[in-house]
């Protein structure tokens, strides 16, 4: 996948209800589950730092939240490039402004966390992939899938030289092989810098620059 081909992407779901956890794929290399478990309480929009601790999953017809992630290793902390803690800081604004607009109707078990609806739900995994999928063939990228957006920061990061070990504590990888060693070594500090290093693009229209109201 190309820069070209995620500029492409993210412009397709401009104002749309998964605009936000598709950005947020793009510049983080989070997995689906991770990003729609996401809680403002985990992100310090002012330094970046954010803890990843929680997912989101569809099954059995429900969605489930837990505190927990895919391994042991998922559980981790990034640090979020400037672009995106830019874009979150509007996002919030906008959920502030709907959860005002919607009144009794807005949904507030979900108010800690980033990925919601207009109206406060919370994003359902199925129907993310599933959109992404849906507007990926109309594009004509049909065989791009949601996950590819991981793989293409992991490709993005790799090319630019950070560290094995540093990037497989990013992506919360099981193992790096022979860097396995020096991936349990590292420190929060050690990845602050991982973020610095990263300059993915952000192409925003103006209406995402500034979100509506409504």
């Amino acid at each position: 996948m190309s820069d070209e081909d995620v500029y492409q992407i993210i412009s397709s779901f401009a104002n749309t209800d998964i605009e936000i956890a598709v950005i947020i794929a793009s510049q983080t290399g989070l997995r689906r589950s991770e990003i729609l478990g996401l809680r403002w309480s985990a992100v310090d929009l002012e330094s970046g730092k954010t803890k990843i601790n929680h997912s989101v999953h569809y099954e059995n017809n429900q969605i489930i939240c837990i505190d927990r992630t895919k391994s042991k290793k998922g559980k981790r902390t990034i640090y979020l490039t400037k672009a995106l803690r830019e874009y979150l800081v509007e996002a919030k604004k906008q959920q502030d402004r709907r959860r005002e607009l919607f009144g009794n109707c807005y949904n507030h078990k979900y108010d800690d966390y980033v990925c919601v609806d207009v109206d406060g739900t919370i994003l359902n995994p199925d129907h993310v992939s599933k959109k992404f999928s849906k507007f990926m063939k109309k594009i004509g990228l049909s065989d791009v899938h949601l996950h590819l957006l991981r793989h293409y920061f992991a490709s993005y990061c790799a090319s630019r030289n950070i560290p094995p070990a540093k990037l497989q504590k990013w992506m919360g990888h099981e193992a790096f092989r022979t860097t396995y060693k020096y991936y349990i070594h590292l420190s929060e500090e050690e990845m602050e810098d991982v973020s610095e290093s990263i300059d993915i693009p952000l192409k925003l229209n103006q209406d995402q620059i500034n979100p509506a109201t409504t």
